[in-house]
């Protein structure tokens, strides 16, 4: 594990801001604000995206389903890629502002073709799918980059910070979108998210005068290149735990995702309209646990705290397994939106948080690219198989099969934990 790069003009070691507040530390507000203002529009194209796709183009189900698929292999490929690139300190901040760019661009003509009546589903689908590789090359970028600019013991409230700002993104975009789609067409209101790249742009213009990440010539030896090996590291016994539940939850979170909407409105009898609101009244579980997880570190320890997230997070599908239609079924989802998000935001903080302090320094980029990687393809895998399961055995049956899966793998994991406490002293051969 490396040490923080050193502000500009500091002549002290990376340890200079370890007691520095975040609030008080202007590199990590200005990262923080030009994320949180550009999740903003980015959760409006998000929503506007397929609204456009089904209104505007009249796109059929086959064209629906690429729109979702092709820009997400796009965006785990560019992930993976970009991660190597990313292990440079010196590259991160430059190529920030060059995806900011080029997505700023990839927005415009969306619209440009929009209104020169030229947009067509494969157009769509092309610069969406070129927009989600840049969101995963950003991703690679940005999460290394938070390390340079604040300090280890800082992370979890960062990680915190940051995820507030992602789930406050997913109720505000919505709502511009809702609001402005009385008075705008649907393809003129992306231009508010290639504002937002612009305004990112300018924030981190600002981030690179407060702020260098590279230290003096012949400072530090580089470290050597990790090439594919840097990869693995996500799995080494140190966060090995954290991969292996993010896996778990994610597949889990996924597999009811699949079907949640057609549970609500069909089984429990849910108002499209009421479902909505009870989606983005648990997006308020995702802030509170955003902004709380330092506190359960704190308290109970990143491992237990993140346990104890888990074991919420799959506990809160016993809110939707027992609940008949009407108000108790309501509450019943609301119940799970809120334990749901509040438990695997948590988690995910901590898992986040739990890599850098973990890997080689020179490994960081490609961790916390395969941590990433695994929340992902652990929601996609599970929407698979909980789709098709849901329709074998019927979404209550489904419902039922989670909530019963969920404890049992808390209870597999509470007796492993039992036995290795009460394994004699030198009987356990694993290695540390």
């Amino acid at each position: 594990m490396g040490a923080s790069v050193p502000d500009a003009g500091s002549t002290s070691d990376a340890g200079t801001h370890t007691n520095t507040r975040l609030t008080r530390n202007p590199a990590f507000l200005c990262f923080l604000a030009a994320r949180a203002q550009s999740q903003v529009g980015s959760a409006v194209t998000a929503t506007a995206t397929p609204l456009i796709a089904a209104t505007w183009l009249g796109a059929d189900p086959t064209q629906m389903g690429m729109l979702v698929s092709i820009p997400f292999i796009v965006r785990v490929a560019s992930r993976l890629l970009s991660a190597f690139a990313a292990e440079r300190p010196s590259l991160r901040l430059p190529a920030i502002m060059t995806i900011d760019a080029v997505a700023g661009l990839m927005t415009g003509a969306i619209v440009l073709t929009a209104i020169t009546g030229n947009l067509s589903m494969a157009w769509l689908i092309a610069l969406s799918s070129l927009l989600a590789g840049l969101t995963g090359a950003f991703g690679s970028f940005s999460l290394p980059l938070m390390i340079d600019i604040v300090d280890r013991e800082q992370l979890t409230r960062a990680n915190g910070a940051t995820s507030a700002a992602s789930q406050l993104s997913t109720i505000i975009g919505p709502g511009v979108l809702g609001v402005l789609a009385q008075f705008l067409a649907l393809p003129l209101i992306l231009i508010i998210d290639a504002v937002t790249y612009l305004l990112s742009i300018t924030l981190m213009l600002a981030l690179r005068r407060i702020k260098t990440f590279s230290g003096p010539p012949g400072e530090a030896p580089r470290a050597a290149r990790t090439g594919m090996r840097g990869f693995l590291h996500a799995f080494r016994n140190g966060i090995r735990f954290y991969v292996s539940w993010g896996a778990v939850i994610s597949f889990m979170n996924g597999a009811i995702i699949a079907w949640l909407p057609i549970y609500a409105i069909r089984d429990l009898q849910l108002s499209p309209d009421l479902y909505a609101f009870i989606l983005a009244a648990g997006a308020v579980g995702g802030v509170a646990g955003s902004s709380t997880a330092s506190l359960w570190e704190a308290k109970l320890g990143r491992r237990r705290a993140a346990l104890s997230a888990a074991a919420l997070t799959l506990g809160a599908t016993g809110c939707l397994a027992f609940v008949n239609a009407g108000m108790i079924g309501a509450m019943g989802c609301l119940g799970y939106e809120l334990l749901g998000s509040f438990g695997g935001t948590v988690f995910v903080v901590l898992m986040m948080s739990s890599i850098p302090t973990a890997v080689p320094e020179n490994a960081i980029a490609k961790s916390m690219a395969v941590g990433a990687l695994v929340l992902e393809l652990g929601t996609a895998g599970g929407a698979a198989l909980g789709g098709a399961v849901g329709s074998l055995i019927g979404i209550r049956s489904a419902v039922e099969a989670c909530f019963y899966l969920g404890i049992a793998i808390l209870l597999m994991a509470g007796l492993r934990g039992l036995r290795t406490r009460t394994t004699p002293h030198g009987a356990s051969f694993r290695r540390s």
